[in-house]
């Protein structure tokens, strides 16, 4: 158990980014989930325009 004691205080523990390095897109990530977002709040519009209609018709 020393050995391994000993092995842990010289060895330092790599951080989580530095195992697995990554480039992060930022504003492609947002400019997709702005436009799933955006195609989402335009079909529950539809649906409620569609239902609103069938209930109200001119």
């Amino acid at each position: 158990m020393a050995a391994v004691q000993d092995y842990r205080a010289q060895t330092p523990i790599p951080s989580y980014y530095q195992q697995y390095p990554q480039q992060t897109d930022l504003t492609g990530h947002f400019q997709r989930q702005t436009t799933r977002l955006m195609e989402h709040q335009n079909h529950v519009q539809d649906i409620w325009s569609q239902d609103y209609q069938a209930h109200h018709p001119p």
